[in-house]
């Protein structure tokens, strides 16, 4: 599809329109008005109704005016397939009197916005519906599919004129930005939001089915177009007024459920939508959600600290074992409060998690309540009983006070309820927090088991959170990463971090237990600091827990002792864990220095080491340091060097000892190193090499610290332990300074072209390992079967892109140097070119380019080194510049039929230009008819162009046919065509066909390259024109070429059949007129088409016969296509050949069985209503047909299985030297059978006398209609 929204009809043709109109009509919108004499019912403003006997539904608006609804798809986007709320009303009377008659007729109600898409019949142009009745034009396909998804173009309805009518026009939709209207969300998030004025508002409650179909999801992209997220809208709004004509209340005056307006730092409360229903509870549960309220904030945020819950219900206060309140993301906020003051009221204060109202946004906050076991019934609600219960940090609290949730009745849920009871497990740590440590800072640990277990019998439980209590001396900066694990060891939840010692772990999601099952959960967390304290866990409360009935959807009170009795305190007697005292992590620094070191280097990094204080801050005072050496190592001169942040802790002599080289030993700092808990300082060692060092290797290690511990006032040796064996850096090797000097392989041995300046050769130079150097000389020899001093000039190297030396004008066979200073790092590499210019008097022999010595010098140590091995490069043969021109074959030059019109492809070549870029200046094709002689009158052209594949935008050149006698051909000159060296490019010749009147009818012409010679081709290298030997028609054939890169055949028509096929389905029909196959027939041409004969292939598999009965496929009919697709007129029948499955059948028959088919034939000879003598389809027009057969005897004799029926159009396309069957050398059909005959009148011509059959179509397969017994 184009970018232009071009669709056909969808999802409503002509006969839905007509029984639309019925639908919303009735009989009883055309009485006249009259007295009312019938018992009419009083109906009001947006009120349902309907006459009785008709299934007509219309609304009124506030005016009382009836508007009727399109269609029920209309009615159902507003209030789903829900008519209980239409009123029925009388219908007329005898006397003629109409209730109906009380309400003027006003216009129909539309498509509720964002719901639909839309179009006319009459016009391709879609629309997307806006509020107000409007639509909105969408200005292309793909902003149709990034609004309305990859599945847009099911969302279109058609609009019949009547119905188009009851919307205005609004601006268009010029970009994918979503509309005024939609229900959107980002794709893979849940939150959906209204767009209104080019803001997002929060959908406040649950929508209904029918309303949550429409939303659309949108990539993060589309949304963040569409502006930005702003305040909310209730879900009832959405549906609230089908009039769209701003008559119903707006949400800010409804008095029940909706905001009112705030300011400043002011706070709105309002009952919220999503407020739980009447419902009943069972005792023995918890948290459920009683009252949830909408607070809205002005333009300042706003803090909830607080709410003061007030009772309501008959159940004592007893009864109610706990409080919460809850924020919108479903986390709890404050205590969970257990006892109420003599005004049945539970203060619940969160100040120091406080519940943030962003400026302008809504928050919706709930109530939720724990029912004791021993409630047994009763009813409760919950209430939020005045402004002053809603404690903010300012600003004034409104709404409409007191705000109740609904009443709840309570059952005893001890006879139905699934049971938990939840029991500490041994964690084998310490029995009492005053134990020695044992856990290391950075440990990862299980610090709690619990054992959940159902345990009555009654049904699955799951879990979903739990709260964990820290008691101990640890802080809540301590213990980091806390992970809940299943006996699966997978994770069901985490938190980084505890907060004010209570762990909160929602489960990512519910874990359930199945009936009568228990599972053992364990917490683990890693300690990070607290070096000397301890802790040990707890689940303190039952209300810590939240654990649901599955069957029953309650969250119910658990139990750790026995069922019914109060929950005590669940902890692991052996549970104490003490954190060890502060110590020090040392490990080698990721980038600590590895490889090769250059003799002769000073301050040479020789390692890097993390040093990380653990559990307290540490005061380093000495440092453990040993250097490792292979044997015979010559010492580090000067002195070795502790650095840390650029400060040296520490100095002394490089010299041997066996406290340095052998055991190791523990140094004394000269600067103290303090380093903080969890902080790590990177310590650096340095030395200085030895010149004379060759081959030698150093290792250091560090450990055997000595330090102060900070917080405990203590010290500490050996750490982490006494040896050297925790922290040992990476084995550094010296070597010398070095180079190495290669042939670039990766630049092949190649010819070049003479008259110009050539790369004849390619070395790869890379530094060694130990130090950078610098290239300072390098000379050049040359060898070969030809002669450098005669053969090139101006020799030329190049470091990388830099010219290295001077240019040696006057080559030499030998010693060719070149002298500079250029430098590379350790390990780098660059490539050293050689350039000269190639005489055009050359000898055409070959060079090839090597290096006899090179020079370099170390940047560090200044060492000097030459090297004399010689390194040969490629082999460079001198030549002179070639073309091959051929003819191209690709997916573009298929040959075709060419109908009449502007620039069309009738030629392509491939160009291969070898050694040299060259340039195109004259080009000639020659005109050749289909035997293959010149066309010197051929009459199907009109002017060319010539152009280069890679840029169609724009013509290298123009020309005209030119005809007569020794002619024939299309010339083009002054071009400046250019085909670099060695590549490929393309030239592709088009053409403007001529029409009927000019074109030479069903004539078929190619085109060739006329000749290379001067005449007819131009091609200019460096050294002037190339000559017939450098053109060549393949490959090396340095000869003269005439009429040679023959490209494609096309055959030029007036007109031609397009043929496609038109889809039936898949199931076979088994009836006397099943239909087997449908396709179109298009005019593209310029004449009008007749359509003489038609001949369909008909297979079958699967068709059998059984004693005598066979399956059969018979009495064959065609019939042209009415405008829905189905059966409009027949136009021939033939019943004289059957396709059958076995060779039962009497007369003509085909067994498909054996593999055979039957091509079934129309024509004049079997016409049944005097049509296909003049069945035609004008230019630019189209028909469609379908075959029809009796079908219902293809299962006999078959009782299980498959069978299968597959019509087709069975053609050939393309050119065909020798076939003359229909248009001379031309595809048609199988052994002469054409798909399609077909005539038509030129201007200022005659019909053709023998039928024309070509077409691009073939095949045309029908779809494969399957029955399955």
């Amino acid at each position: 599809m184009s970018n232009a929204l071009r669709i056909t009809k969808k999802t409503f043709t002509w006969a839905v329109v007509l029984l639309t109109i019925a639908w919303s009509m009735g009989i009883a919108a055309l009485m006249p008005q009259t007295a009312y004499a019938v018992d009419c019912p009083e109906l009001e403003a947006f009120d349902l109704f309907q006459v009785d006997g008709s299934k007509a539904v219309y609304l009124l608006n506030a005016d009382m005016e009836r508007m009727y609804f399109p269609h029920q798809t209309v009615y159902e986007t507003w209030y789903g397939t829900d008519f209980s709320q239409v009123v029925e009303i009388p219908k007329a009377d005898s006397a003629g009197n109409a209730c109906i008659d009380q309400y003027p007729s006003g216009k129909g109600v539309n498509y509720r916005p964002g719901s639909r898409l839309v179009k006319t019949i009459e016009s391709p142009s879609v629309y997307a519906i806006g509020p107000d009745n409007a639509k909105h034009k969408l200005s292309s396909a793909d902003v149709a599919k990034k609004l309305y998804g990859a599945k847009w173009e099911d969302k279109i309805v058609d609009l019949a004129p009547v119905f188009d009518a009851n919307f205005s026009v609004g601006a268009a939709v010029a970009e994918a930005t979503p509309h005024n209207g939609m229900l959107v969300k980002v794709s893979g998030e849940d939150t959906i939001y209204y767009v209104e004025d080019g803001e997002y508002l929060e959908v406040d409650g649950d929508l209904d089915s029918w309303v949550a179909a429409s939303v659309q999801a949108v990539t993060q992209e589309v949304f963040d177009m569409g502006g930005e997220v702003g305040g909310t809208k209730t879900s009832a709004s959405l549906t609230e007024d089908p009039t769209q004509m701003g008559s119903v209340p707006s949400e800010d005056e409804d008095e029940d459920e909706d905001e009112e307006e705030t300011s400043g730092g002011d706070l709105s409360a309002s009952l919220s939508a999503n407020t739980a229903v009447a419902a009943t509870l069972a005792d023995g549960t918890q948290y459920n959600n009683l009252l949830t309220v909408n607070f809205k904030a002005g333009s300042k945020d706003v803090k909830i600290e607080g709410l003061t819950v007030t009772r309501t219900g008959l159940i004592a206060n007893s009864n109610i074992s706990g409080v919460s309140v809850w924020d919108g993301d479903g986390y709890r906020h404050g205590e969970i409060m257990t006892s109420f003051n003599t005004n049945n009221q539970v203060v619940i204060g969160f100040a120091s998690d406080p519940i943030i109202v962003a400026a302008g946004t809504t928050e919706a906050v709930s109530v939720s309540f724990n029912l004791g076991t021993s409630a047994a019934g009763g009813t409760v609600g919950a209430r939020i009983a005045s402004a002053s219960h809603v404690d903010t940090d300012g600003g004034e609290v409104s709404g409409s006070f007191p705000i109740d949730g609904n009443i709840m009745s309570i059952v005893d849920g001890s006879s139905s309820l699934a049971d938990a009871k939840v029991e500490a497990q041994a964690v084998s740590a310490a029995s009492a927090s005053t134990a020695s440590g044992n856990t290391e800072i950075g440990e990862t640990k299980d610090i709690g088991k619990f054992k959940f277990s159902q345990s009555n019998g009654k049904g699955k439980i799951t879990v979903e959170q739990v709260v964990f209590y820290l008691e101990g001396t640890i802080d809540d900066n301590d213990l980091k990463d806390f992970t809940l694990y299943s006996p699966t060891n997978d994770i069901l939840g985490s938190a980084e971090w505890a907060v004010d010692r209570y762990v909160t772990l929602k489960l990512d999601k519910p874990y359930e237990i199945d009936t009568s099952k228990n599972r053992i959960l364990t917490l683990k967390a890693t300690a990070v600091d607290g070096s000397g304290k301890n802790f040990r866990v707890h689940v303190q409360n039952d209300y810590d827990l939240m654990v649901k009935d599955v069957a029953l959807g309650y969250y119910i009170l658990p139990y750790d002792v026995a069922a019914g009795t109060a929950w005590t305190d669940e902890v692991a007697s052996d549970g104490w864990f003490i954190l060890k005292s502060g110590t020090l992590n040392v490990v080698k620094t990721a980038n600590s220095p590895s490889g090769n070191i250059s003799a002769g280097t000073s301050d040479q990094l020789l390692a890097k080491f993390d040093v990380k204080g653990v559990g307290e801050d540490m005061e380093i005072r000495k440092i453990g340091v040993k250097i490792a050496t292979t044997a015979g190592s010559t010492d580090l001169s000067g002195n070795v060097s502790l650095i840390v942040d650029g400060t040296t802790l520490l100095t002394f002599s490089g010299d041997y000892s066996a406290a340095l080289y052998s055991t190791g030993s523990q140094r004394t700092l000269s600067q103290y190193l303090y380093v903080k808990s969890g902080e790590t300082k990177v310590l650096e060692v340095y030395g200085n090499i030895d010149s004379n060092a060759s081959a030698d290797t150093y290792q250091v290690s560090v450990g055997n610290f000595y330090a102060k511990r900070i917080s405990t006032k203590n010290f500490a040796d050996n750490i982490p332990s006494a040896g050297y064996t925790d922290a040992t850096g990476n084995v550094l090797t010296v070597e010398t300074t070095s180079v190495t000097f290669v042939k670039d392989t990766s630049v092949p041995n190649k010819t070049v072209s003479k008259g110009a300046t050539q790369l004849i050769g390619q070395f790869l130079v890379k530094a060694g390992s130990a130090e950078g150097v610098c290239l300072t000389g390098v000379s050049m020899s040359f060898g070969g079967t030809g002669n450098a001093p005669t053969d090139i000039q101006n020799l030329q190297l190049l470091f990388g892109d830099e010219e290295f030396g001077s240019l040696v004008s006057t080559v030499a066979t030998s010693a060719n140097s070149f002298t500079a200073n250029k430098c590379l790092e350790p390990n780098e590499s660059k490539t050293l070119k050689v350039k000269a210019f190639v005489v055009s008097t050359a000898n055409s022999a070959n060079l090839v380019a090597s290096t006899t010595s090179y020079t370099y010098i170390g940047k560090v140590t200044q060492n000097s080194t030459s090297q004399t091995n010689s390194v040969v490069g490629q082999t460079t043969t001198l030549g002179s510049p070639n073309v091959i021109l051929t003819a191209a074959s690709d997916a573009s030059t298929i040959s075709a039929i060419r109908l009449p019109g502007e620039s069309q492809q009738v030629g392509k070549w491939k160009v291969e230009s070898q050694y040299e870029t060259v340039i195109f200046k004259k080009m000639t094709f020659q005109v050749r008819d289909h035997t293959f002689a010149n066309d010197t009158s051929a009459g199907n052209f009109g002017s060319f162009s010539l152009y280069d594949s890679a840029d169609m935008s724009k013509s290298i050149g123009t020309a005209s046919y030119i005809p007569g006698t020794g002619n024939g051909y299309v010339r083009f000159n002054g071009m400046t065509w250019s085909v670099p060296a060695d590549s490929i490019k393309y030239l592709v010749l088009k053409a403007n066909v001529n029409g009927s009147g000019g074109m030479d009818v069903a004539s078929v012409n190619t085109f060739v390259i006329a000749s290379d010679s001067s005449t007819d081709m131009d091609v200019a290298a460096s050294n002037g024109s190339l000559t017939t030997s450098q053109i060549d028609a393949t490959s090396g054939d340095n000869t003269t070429n005439t009429h040679f890169a023959t490209t494609t055949y096309y055959l030029y028509h007036n007109a031609a059949p397009t043929v496609g096929k038109v889809s039936v389905g898949t199931a076979l029909d088994t009836s006397s007129q099943s239909k087997l196959f449908s396709f179109k027939v298009e005019n593209n041409g310029d004449r009008e088409l007749r359509l003489a004969t038609f001949t369909i292939n008909v297979a079958a598999t699967g068709m059998t016969a059984t004693g005598a009965t066979t399956g059969t496929v018979q009495s064959w009919e065609l019939w042209e296509a009415n405008a829905t697709g189905g059966l409009g007129t027949q136009l021939a029948t033939t019943s004289t050949c059957q396709l059958t499955g076995g060779a039962l059948a009497s007369g003509c028959y085909y067994n498909a069985t054996s593999g055979s088919s039957v091509n079934v034939s129309f024509g004049e000879v079997n016409d049944v209503n005097s049509l296909l003598a003049s069945l035609t389809v004008a230019a630019g027009g189209s028909r469609t047909f379908i075959l029809v057969a009796n079908a219902s005897g293809a299962a006999n004799g078959k009782t299980t299985g498959t069978i299968n029926v597959t019509p087709k159009l069975d053609g050939s396309t393309g050119y065909s030297n020798g076939d003359s069957n229909f248009e001379a050398n031309w595809n048609d059909g199988p052994s002469g059978v054409a798909p399609l005959q077909y005539f038509y009148t030129p201007v200022g011509g005659s019909e053709n006398s023998t039928a024309y059959a070509a077409s691009d179509s073939y095949d045309v397969v029908g779809d494969t209609l399957k029955l399955t017994l």
